[in-house]
């Protein structure tokens, strides 16, 4: 599967939420889901090897490079979310067939720009989730 025409879209928040292409994917970081250990050893624990239990699962923070669309509300949208402390959903869509479609709750916790000097100026969102990743039908 090919990245490229792979979509952001952001939600509105209302009921029933309505989601809003906002840009163009340039590239995505890897999407990781982490769990937490804990020590769950006991004293009779064969050959006096570790032994672990299993904690919460965790979305690791994901890097989205992205070129808007010409409208310049909805980029306006994307970067006061680096501003807001409520989590907002957002959804990616690859452009395989059938669909991949994902959706994840998160706060944008990092913003860069990159202005190169032959291309498009860019901008690398990090988004934080907050619960899990959630398949999109």
């Amino acid at each position: 599967m090919k990245g490229d025409k792979t979509k952001l879209l952001r939600g509105d928040g209302a009921d029933p939420e309505v989601f809003v292409e906002v840009a163009e994917i340039l590239e995505v970081g890897d999407i990781t889901i982490s769990r937490e250990t804990y020590d769950d050893t006991t004293f009779d624990s064969p050959d006096g090897y570790e032994e672990i239990g299993g904690g919460k699962k965790k979305v690791e923070p994901i890097d989205l490079k992205v070129k808007y669309k010409q409208d310049a509300t909805t980029a306006a949208l994307l970067r006061a979310d680096m501003d807001s402390d409520t989590p907002t959903n957002y959804q990616i869509h690859w452009p395989d067939v059938p669909p991949t479609k994902k959706q994840i709750k998160a706060l944008v916790t990092k913003v860069v720009m990159s202005t190169p000097q032959h291309e498009n100026v860019t901008e690398t969102f990090t988004f934080t989730p907050s619960g899990k990743i959630i398949p999109v039908a």
